[in-house]
């Protein structure tokens, strides 16, 4: 990183990508093209999951490259006084997989559930049964983390 003064601890970063209201998942798509995608991901230490549908081109792009990298920014605001931007963002890099283990995909639905959705739980178990079956759930093993923020002290 080159800007050392900006960089965070691993806890901060994750605590900067559960902040977020969403990540932007970037992938490579079988012809080479960058691939980048909002996505609602949840972490469940030591992975990151996310839902989607059981075709479609994030499972082609996986299928080619398992590498992905994921995006947070969880405050991004300008100082105009100092001609800059005042922010706080997380990049998780690691090996995507769709998860096969129907106890992982339930524990991780769920848990997408909670963290989308923490106000209507009466919903979750119909959504377990109705959507377990007709969507993919990823996990993407992170290798690597890092977190950058410049942020005005009071």
């Amino acid at each position: 990183m080159r800007r050392k003064d900006r960089e965070t601890s691993r806890e901060t970063a994750l605590s900067i990508a559960q902040k977020a209201d969403y990540g932007i998942l970037s992938l490579c798509m079988p012809d080479g093209t960058p691939y980048g995608v909002p996505i609602s991901p949840v972490y469940l230490p030591p992975f990151f999951y996310f839902h989607c549908a059981q075709e479609g081109e994030k499972l082609q792009a996986l299928k080619y490259q398992p590498q992905v990298c994921l995006s947070f920014v969880s405050k991004a605001f300008p100082i105009q006084e100092r001609l800059t931007m005042g922010y706080a963002s997380c990049l998780v890099f690691g090996t995507a997989a769709v998860v096969q283990d129907e106890q992982e995909k339930e524990s991780a639905l769920l848990a997408i559930c909670r963290r989308y959705a923490p106000d209507v739980p009466a919903l979750y178990e119909k959504e377990l049964h109705t959507s377990l079956k007709k969507t993919a759930i990823i996990r993407i093993e992170a290798q690597r983390i890092s977190g950058k923020q410049n942020l005005p002290q009071p």
